[in-house]
């Protein structure tokens, strides 16, 4: 993080950084950033199949539309 909040003080303002910060991520990048953040969040996946779903165990939170 402090590495990027560098190059974001160094760079910002200059013509290539505001022309990358206008282009979207790749659906490849954005796939390799949800995976870490699932490696990270999901420590062990068997645990997820253990719940019953609609149960009230499940977290009414995480309710995708």
């Amino acid at each position: 993080n402090k590495i990027m909040d560098t190059h974001i003080k160094l760079n910002r303002g200059t013509e290539s950084f505001s022309a990358r910060l206008e282009r979207r991520a790749s659906s490849k990048l954005f796939r390799h950033i949800l995976a870490q953040v699932y490696s990270r969040a999901v420590t062990d996946p068997d645990k997820l199949r253990a719940y019953e779903p609609f149960s009230p165990s499940v977290n009414s939170k995480f309710i995708f539309f």
